[in-house]
């Protein structure tokens, strides 16, 4: 069964353990088999309203992903497409929440098509977040040899990853937790005592 209108949303039945493509005109996912153990419909549909938000350029349509399970046993291949003339290295998949754009995940975008996998049902859209996170002036002892910097990203969240921390050149280890910063600041005594 497959019900379809280019401009809206687009639906298929997938009997269990099936597989196949469900195109719309904004947005194309992928159904590997077995993705679905027991079957169901999925769809993908463009709200009349689609969001904006001020930290996240949106760079593709908005719109929803209905999966007939709460999580799909091999992730779904989604691809989207994007405006042209772009830097997409900063691109990722966003879901749509009351809070804002939370981060889903890094997107790659090859020919004007960005693609990605989920496997929940989500409001998502491709977006950049082109400005770089919030931090905090002033740091707070939180322990011996410890301090804490708080930080707040409106976009794509902070990857705890790519953190970095160095006084005079020294890095200095750190560790990172719901958006604060801790340094281990023993370094800089060892460093100036062996000065």
């Amino acid at each position: 069964v497959i019900l379809s209108n280019n401009l809206k949303f687009s639906a298929v039945y997938y009997p269990p353990g099936s597989e196949g493509l469900l195109k719309a005109s904004f947005a194309s996912l992928r159904v590997p088999a077995g993705s679905l153990k027991n079957g169901g419909t999925v769809l993908v549909a463009s709200p009349e309203n689609p969001l904006s938000y001020e930290n996240v350029a949106r760079v593709s349509a908005n719109f929803d992903v209905g999966i007939p399970v709460e999580k799909t046993a091999i992730p779904l291949e989604l691809e989207v497409p994007v405006e042209s003339n772009r830097d997409y290295s900063k691109a990722g998949l966003y879901r749509v929440t009351v809070d804002g754009p939370k981060w889903v995940g890094k997107v790659d975008v090859v020919n004007k098509t960005a693609k990605a996998n989920i496997d929940t049902s989500c409001s998502v859209f491709v977006g950049l977040d082109e400005k770089p996170p919030v931090i905090d002036q002033n740091a707070m002892p939180a322990g011996p040899g410890w301090i804490r910097v708080a930080a707040s990203d409106k976009g794509s969240g902070i990857n705890a990853e790519s953190i970095q921390a160095s006084y005079e050149g020294y890095s200095l280890p750190i560790k990172a937790e719901d958006g604060k910063i801790f340094v281990n600041t023993c370094l800089l005594y060892t460093s100036d005592a062996a000065d």
